[in-house]
């Protein structure tokens, strides 16, 4: 179940590669990565099955909770059109247990427009991306580069930095805001306490936890909004 986080699309040449070795069937979660492509396929295209979110502060969204599946398997759609509709086969026919998950017309009317202007939506925030690469001194603050095989859509910008709580509240001080997405790794969640992990057992996923920081990218922002967070940046670092 690879997961394409804040945009960017996971080695999916190298999962698939495990997926066929031992015959696995490949989720994706693609909630935040909706036009994002690797080698040239789209998120979605790569697994037995793709999930998306359309939640309303993912770059295709609606104005309330909404998501929907992609798949190829015929049967693995049918049975997902079923459970979506209390299992209905037909108005009187109950097939299995499933749920109410009905899309609504409102949120399907939204979602076709916002589909139409998202090409465009998707390249705003790389423009921004590029934007922020050229200002912030990538030898202090940590962004990992695109490879030649990905297109990223940057739902989110995230960086690493050293003191990164002093530098959110600095950049709160002087009205920038900034989130951490997510300060807690899944291993140190109240519901992963029966796995058995503990604090050291991801020392990476740890130290990572405590240094990112997702900085403003979305598509409305304006160039000198992003130069005035990126050179704060610097400024706050010395360099």
């Amino acid at each position: 179940m690879p997961v394409h986080l804040t945009g960017r699309m996971a080695r999916m040449d190298a999962i698939l590669e495990i997926s066929n070795k031992h015959d696995i069937l490949i989720i994706e979660d693609a909630a935040q990565a909706a036009s994002s492509c690797y080698d040239g396929r789209p998120s979605g295209s790569w697994g037995t099955v793709g999930c998306f979110s359309t939640h309303p502060l993912k770059n295709l969204n609606a104005c309330g909770d909404g998501g929907f599946v992609t798949t190829s398997d015929k049967d693995i759609a049918e049975s997902i059109r079923q459970l979506r509709n209390h299992g209905l086969i037909d108005r009187d026919t109950v097939g299995k247990y499933g749920f109410v998950s009905r899309m609504d017309e409102i949120q399907a009317a939204i979602l076709r427009y916002r589909l139409k202007h998202l090409s465009g939506l998707v390249q705003r925030r790389r423009a921004n991306a590029r934007l922020y690469r050229s200002i912030l001194n990538l030898d202090v603050i940590l962004h990992p580069a695109d490879t030649p095989l990905e297109f990223n859509t940057w739902h989110t910008f995230v960086i690493q930095v050293d003191r990164r709580d002093q530098l959110q509240e600095h950049l709160r001080s002087v009205n920038i805001e900034t989130s951490v997405h997510y300060p807690v790794p899944i291993h140190l969640q109240p519901a992963s306490i029966g796995l058995g992990y503990s604090h050291g057992d991801f020392p990476v996923t740890e130290r990572q936890a405590k240094r990112i920081l997702t900085l403003p990218i979305h598509q409305n922002l304006e160039e000198e909004e992003i130069y005035r967070v990126a050179t704060t940046i610097n400024d706050y670092y010395g360099c």
